[in-house]
């Protein structure tokens, strides 16, 4: 009974420890990252990097030695924090940055210039010069900007605080302030020599971590716990509640300064150590490990000085020589294998170009330095045939396998990697030692071709050759029990092995005048009717083998390239299909619509030709010049999250630069209103836009169309700007959106409404004036009709009337003749001569008028000039 319960008591603590154990572990941080460096050479200031932090659009902000830039995962902008930098500032020069509460972005450096960036003028505005309120031992380390819009700033000589707009003041003198950072209640202020704490209102309430030189700071409130990162103590941890020091594990991490920490996982804790790379800390077992380092190439700089997690969960790491880097994780299904000299496991190079897989699960790969066999259980790689390139491999029944090289023949080689027979040109029947595919069939036949000359078989009973006619051969696969299909140069070549006939399709001679490319570099069956051939540079082909009909799949189809390197089929029915640009999948009939699969940067590669094999766990391999790449094969349509179209600038063309800068503050207030509205001399103009997104970038697209000047969307891939140029006036909707190359969602869009105004010429007011002027001129030419008629009809009457003055005066001369005789007439009565005397008066009268009415006509016809006279 007492031994019974002994034994059961001591199973129980075992239990219990085996229990913690696992959980501990179950707690341990496994993830794999692939990295990208970026330093001057990607439009990096410098590759001195002090900090980095992410804005609320996604994009990353890096501080540099020269300046900021910034990265949206495309294309990478450089600042200036203002013009006028003094000599005496450059020495101990740093650049740093923080996020306000309300998403404003702040840059600072160690002389106490601190800049607040302006998304209207795309500047950094200085903000606030410390020099200016502080005269005495200057020198900025951090500023922090709490929830209620006040600065800390930390000094070498104090801290000081200041609501936004008001004057810095001092709050204590007695401290190197190195790093702030906020709590839920309070303030953490991290110096040379200790902890302290500070309430929201100035004033202090904890000193705690005597003889401490803190470096950094990470709350974690949902633990309760503020992190410590030492300058060269390791971490420590502080309790929020009890404000008590709790006990941690240092035994493992290195002794160099925290610069920089943040949370990876609830329980897992990213620590960036100046000098010594960047560790994985557990929270619940206290236990660290090196992550990004030099030993295992993930870094080429050691020293951290900021981390930071995007919005994609990727890390950013800045460091003070080797620029920053970025870590994308990669899944978990996805085995990556790369030459790495001095590590496991490592191929012999990293231009594979073909696969076999023994009964036993090893991965035979050839490579351009022979052939490196995998075993999956022990992670690890062994070499066989190195120094020749190894371009194709096949393996039979019986686990024997065959390697055809470029210039050293065929090798067969047993399950161990020894060599059971080498043929050459020399020995044997081989035209060539330069091979291009060699392919066991199900009867164990070896067929081999060659770059140049004919194909051959040799017989598995016997070991005799037998060639045949089909020249430059570049893959064999088998169609059924009896037939071998020969993808070469000039068409697909079915060879059945029973009656030796050939039948050779597809060749270019039988296309009659269509486009088809008949460079046959990979065959994959879908039964004994349909197969699939992938050429070199006409894309993909869907294709009857009886009625030699065929269906053309190209980028037009959303195919990564033409260039179709390899075709495999899975156990769903499912086609991959690799090329010299990426991957793409194309579900089984009647989908058949293909789904690009580079928005992972992992399997965005130059793939080789008929590197593909579908392993017997249903996995997938794939040859690169970068490696192997093996994965569970499945369709992802866009399995990330879409990243908002954000519209980043707006410029007018053909006008100065100083207009340029004057306008933009209006101009992007009205782009951020959706609404513009531009003048007719403003009719050209040029839009910028973007995605941020930094693993997917390769997938994402855009395509645009300004509703009432173009008739269908533009299309746009690797540029994030659009241009329009001489805009009639009108109200037009200009649309923008983002979609996937995978799968040709719509990732996004934005709409934005654009007035140009009518030119001064074409307004209401100046058709007014036109109108007011056109009616003023016809008012005009009528009177001036009007005056012309009036005119011609007085010359007229005056014409007729002087007419009639000639003619009257005539008889009236003709009369006075006579009445002149009568006068004269003595012999006529004195009444008589009265009455003649008084008709001969009133005919000179009458004369005169006539003579005078003549002279005036005489006048107005000719160029006399009348003289007046006063008549009395």
């Amino acid at each position: 009974m007492y031994i019974c319960t002994k034994q059961t008591l001591q199973t129980l603590v075992l239990l219990f420890f085996m229990l913690f154990s696992i959980t501990a572990h179950a707690d341990k941080h496994i993830q794999r990252f692939s990295s990208l460096q970026f330093g001057t050479e990607e439009g990096l200031n410098s590759l001195r990097v002090f900090s980095i932090a992410t804005d609320k659009s996604g994009a990353i902000w890096m501080g540099t030695l020269d300046g900021i830039n910034r990265f949206n995962g495309r294309s990478m902008k450089s600042y200036k924090l203002g013009t006028n930098q003094r000599f005496s500032d450059a020495s101990g020069s740093t650049t740093m940055l923080t996020i306000s509460p309300n998403n404003s972005l702040y840059a600072y450096n160690n002389v106490g210039r601190i800049y607040r960036y302006n998304l209207l003028t795309d500047q950094f505005e200085l903000y606030l010069d410390l020099a200016e309120h502080i005269y005495m031992g200057l020198v900025l380390h951090y500023l922090f900007i709490d929830s209620q819009e006040q600065l800390w700033i930390g000094l070498n000589s104090g801290l000081y605080c200041c609501l936004l707009g008001e004057t810095p003041q001092l709050i204590d003198s007695d401290c190197h302030v190195t790093y702030i950072t906020e709590l839920p209640q309070s303030m953490a202020i991290g110096t040379t020599c200790d902890l302290r704490i500070y309430s929201k209102d100035r004033n202090l309430l904890q000193k705690l971590c005597p003889d401490t030189y803190v470096q950094s700071l990470l709350p974690l409130p949902n633990k309760e716990i503020l992190l410590i990162g030492t300058f060269n103590c390791g971490v420590k941890s502080i309790s929020l509640s009890s404000w008590q020091e709790q006990p941690v594990k240092n035994g493992s991490l290195p002794h160099t300064p925290i610069r920089s920490m943040i949370e990876m996982t609830p329980s897992t804790v990213l620590l960036g150590f100046d000098g010594d790379g960047v560790y994985t800390y557990n929270l619940s077992s206290g236990e660290a490990e090196p992550l990004f380092t030099r030993t295992n190439r993930m870094l080429t700089a050691m020293g951290v000085y900021s981390l930071c997690r995007d919005c994609e969960d990727n890390i950013w790491i800045g460091t003070y020589t080797g620029g920053a880097f970025l870590m994308m994780p990669e899944e978990t299904s996805t085995t990556l294998l790369r030459h790495r000299k001095g590590e496991e496991p490592s191929l012999a190079d990293d231009n594979v170009n073909a696969f076999c897989e023994q009964s036993n699960g090893e991965l035979w790969i050839a490579t351009d330095n022979g052939i490196s066999i995998y075993n999956p259980p022990n992670n690890r790689c062994r070499q066989i045939l190195p120094g020749n390139v190894v371009l194709s491999i096949s393996i039979d029944s019986q686990d024997i396998i065959a390697a055809g090289t470029y210039g050293n023949g065929v090798f067969l080689l047993n399950s161990q990697g020894e060599i059971l027979h080498h043929y050459l040109s020399t020995n044997s029947s081989l035209p060539s030692d330069y091979l291009s595919t060699v392919q066991f069939d199900t009867d164990r036949d070896l067929w081999i071709g060659t770059m140049d000359n004919q194909l051959l078989q040799l017989e598995h009973p016997t070991r005799q050759w037998k060639s045949y006619n089909v020249i430059k051969a570049r893959c064999i696969a088998q169609k059924d029990a009896h037939t071998i299909a020969v993808g070469t140069v000039d068409g697909l070549v079915l060879i059945n092995k029973q009656t030796g006939k050939q039948a050779h399709i597809f060749k270019s001679t039988d296309n009659k005048g269509e486009d088809f490319n008949a460079f046959i570099q990979s065959i994959a069956f879908i039964d004994d009717e349909q197969a699939w051939l992938g050429s070199d540079g006409g894309g993909l082909y869907l294709c009857n083998l009886q009625t030699l009909e065929k269906r053309a799949f190209s980028t037009e189809q959303r195919l990564p390239s033409n260039r179709v390197s390899a075709l495999l089929i899975d156990h769903s029915k499912m086609l991959w299909i690799t090329t010299d640009h990426g991957l793409a999948c194309l579900p089984p009939q009647p989908s058949m619509q293909i789904y690009n699969q580079n928005f992972e940067h992992v399997m965005s590669r130059f793939y080789n030709r008929s590197a593909a094999i579908l392993l017997a766990d249903g996995r997938v391999a794939l040859g690169s010049t970068t490696g192997v790449l093996i994965f569970k094969p499945h369709i992802s349509l866009t399995s990330y999250q879409a990243p908002s179209l954000q519209l980043t600038n707006f410029r007018i063309d053909n006008i100065d630069s100083r207009e340029s800068t004057d306008m933009r503050p209006e101009l992007m207030q009205m782009l951020a209103d959706s609404t513009i509205t531009l003048s007719y001399r403003h009719n050209s103009f040029t839009i910028g836009f973007e995605s941020v997104s930094f693993r997917y970038q390769e997938d994402i697209a855009y395509e645009y169309m300004l509703e009432g000047f173009d008739r269908d969307w533009n299309k746009l891939e690797n540029n994030e700007q659009l241009r329009y140029t001489n805009v009639s006036p009108g109200k037009y909707q200009l649309c923008i959106r983002s979609y996937s190359l995978n799968s040709g969602l719509i990732l996004s869009n934005r709409t934005t409404s654009i007035t140009i105004c009518q030119p001064w010429w074409n307004t209401w007011w100046a058709w007014l004036l036109y109108t007011i002027t056109l009616c003023g001129i016809i008012g005009v030419i009528i009177k001036s009709k009007q005056q012309q008629l009036v005119r011609h009809y007085m010359n007229e009457k005056i014409a007729f009337f002087v007419s009639i003055a000639h003619d009257i005066r005539t008889p009236l001369t003709l009369v006075k003749a006579p009445l002149d005789e009568l006068r004269q007439d003595s012999t006529l009565h004195a009444d008589a001569i009265r009455s003649i005397g008084l008709a001969h008066s009133n005919l000179n009268k009458l004369l005169d008028i006539l003579s005078q009415l003549l002279d005036f006509e005489r006048i107005d016809h000719s160029s006399m000039n009348p003289k007046m006279e006063l008549c009395h």
